[in-house]
């Protein structure tokens, strides 16, 4: 069956099923929030994009009522799943069908986060999403993101891929499926690698950059603009 968005899982059965193929996807959301706990922004302006279902910020909002969301996605679909599940929450103002290389905001927000979303972008995409992003933060803005990273060598990318099999064989994927993930890579997704990340990010804009979490394939960094 084909996808409804650029995962290969379909939209309103996506939060049931990527903790099975990704390692630690919900402590995406957790070490997010806790690393906007740290920020000096306490309220403001929020840009979620490549939203998803809205699972992301509905997390959020249990723990932050100050601030004012607008949510993104390419996918009609999950926009669809968004909306469903957040559309009536006062602190949305806004779900929106775009993706990152879309957006034209200009010195409007305070946090933005991408979580899992920009490796589905070929490189000059890739490169006008960060660009964007920068654009879209007030001076002093973040960019939180999480993202799959190539590791630097082939014998390193032969381990962490068999890492990815193992762990989805044992959270009950099938070999189809499995194989189906693996062989994904590079031709519907196409991480960097850390200093890739790093030199996108002082190349559009961004003034400082750190590293806040990592396993796996799959690395959480925050930029300063």
């Amino acid at each position: 069956m084909r996808s409804d968005n650029a995962t290969p899982m379909m939209a309103k059965e996506y939060d049931l099923n990527v903790e099975k193929t990704v390692p630690f996807y919900s402590e995406y959301y957790r070490q997010t929030i806790d690393l906007v706990k740290s920020l000096p922004a306490k309220g403001g302006k929020w840009l979620d994009t490549g939203c998803g279902t809205g699972e992301f910020v509905s997390r959020v909002l249990r723990v932050f009522n100050t601030f004012e969301f607008i949510l993104c996605d390419p996918s009609e679909a999950m926009v669809k799943e968004s909306t469903k599940k957040l559309g009536r929450e006062i602190h949305v103002k806004d779900i929106i069908c775009c993706g990152s290389q879309q957006i034209h905001f200009q010195n409007e927000f305070d946090i933005i986060t991408a979580i899992q979303c920009h490796h589905y972008l070929r490189h000059d995409d890739r490169v006008a999403a960060t660009k964007n992003c920068c654009d879209a933060l007030k001076n002093g803005g973040v960019f939180i993101f999480f993202e799959n990273f190539a590791p630097n060598c082939e014998y390193a990318r032969k381990i962490v891929l068999d890492r990815w099999r193992r762990y989805q064989k044992d959270h009950g994927r099938s070999d189809e499926e499995v194989a189906d993930h693996i062989s994904r890579y590079g031709k519907n997704y196409f991480p960097l690698t850390i200093d890739e990340h790093y030199t996108l990010l002082r190349n559009t804009g961004f003034s400082c950059m750190e590293i806040f979490w990592l396993s796996y394939m799959q690395v959480g960094l925050y930029a300063v603009k």
